[in-house]
């Protein structure tokens, strides 16, 4: 079973898997997804997992997982709630492979899941200086970088074009 609904009026979406999944079910990730990407730059997670039964998994449900995989891209934050050390291994993937926040509690911790998902995104500092995100200039300064004894145009001595020695 594969329950996925949004938060009202937020970009979290929950999702809550055990058992056997079906296509349906896949299918219906995708619209909640969806739905809250039309609202939302990007999708924060919380994602219960169980014990999956493979043996009760439809053939056709891997399909949509494969083309919501594009949905990734737009996940912010996750957080797996789960006792089942193989899904909590695969959460650790997602982390390294994806570069996604990610945060693995157990199942008594779902509070605390919630709480960490729900908390606002923190953003990375600005630049100290306009020209050190150009890549012009030491950060801080208006000075260009440049090499201890390094010539600036200041130090460049004019050419004599009309000297014989030229």
């Amino acid at each position: 079973m594969l329950e996925t609904t949004v938060q009202p009026g937020t970009n979290i979406v929950t999702l809550d898997a055990h058992g056997g999944i079906t296509a349906e079910e896949m299918l219906h990730v995708r619209a909640v997804l969806d739905e809250a990407l039309r609202d939302h730059d990007s999708v924060r997670m919380v994602a219960t997992r169980g014990e999956l039964d493979v043996g009760d998994v439809s053939p056709k449900a891997p399909w949509p997982a494969r083309t919501s995989a594009g949905c990734v891209k737009k996940l912010a934050r996750l957080t797996v709630v789960t006792d089942v050390d193989r899904e909590a291994k695969a959460s650790e993937w997602t982390s390294e492979l994806l570069h996604i926040p990610t945060r693995r509690l157990r199942l008594d911790e779902r509070a605390a899941a919630r709480a960490w998902t729900s908390r606002p995104q923190l953003l990375p500092p600005p630049p100290a200086h306009p020209s050190a995100e150009a890549g012009r200039g030491r950060p801080g300064t208006a000075r260009p970088c440049s090499a201890p004894g390094a010539a600036t145009t200041a130090q460049v001595p004019a050419i004599d074009l009309e000297s014989p020695f030229c």
